[in-house]
């Protein structure tokens, strides 16, 4: 059996959202302040590379660093798979024949395995629906706020 309750979130997401909980802030968090860096094999696929650039524009400055590597360079290669295997549903169909009769495309199997990774890295990044309303606009102090001052920090 996993663990019980909510999975833990980072510090900066936590923080991004208020803390609705007030619970304590974790100091043992590894901190990284080295901005993300495009791995070569998303650099090598030009869909992967051009939603990994998509992600760096949309997010804000800080949101993301070097130890986010490994899931964003998941979630941009999901991406180029899911929309390689859309083109070729759509160019061939749901099901295709083959010498021992009609079968499922191979390129559904591949869209669903993409779909799923892309869920999960996009809530390990923060990107689904919930998360977005909280994240804060350009520009903005994500820690400011009217109560902003009560704990002694500006």
């Amino acid at each position: 059996m996993g663990k019980r309750g909510p999975k833990p979130k980072s510090n900066i997401i936590r923080l991004l959202e208020g803390n609705p909980s007030g619970r304590p802030i974790r100091l043992d968090e590894p901190i990284c302040e080295a901005p993300p860096c495009k791995p070569a094999t998303v650099k090598a696929d030009t869909l992967a590379s051009d939603e990994w650039d998509r992600l760096m524009r949309v997010m804000p400055d800080g949101m993301f660093t070097a130890l986010h590597n490994p899931v964003l360079a998941m979630h941009a290669l999901a991406w180029s798979m899911l929309v390689k295997s859309q083109a070729e549903i759509a160019e061939h169909g749901l099901t295709v024949f083959t010498a021992k009769g009609r079968t499922t495309n191979p390129a559904v199997k591949v869209w669903k395995l993409a779909s799923d990774t892309l869920l999960k890295t996009s809530d390990r990044l923060g990107l689904h629906p919930g998360a977005r309303s909280n994240v804060p606009k350009r520009g903005e102090t994500p820690f400011g706020g009217k109560f902003s001052g009560l704990l002694g920090k500006n």
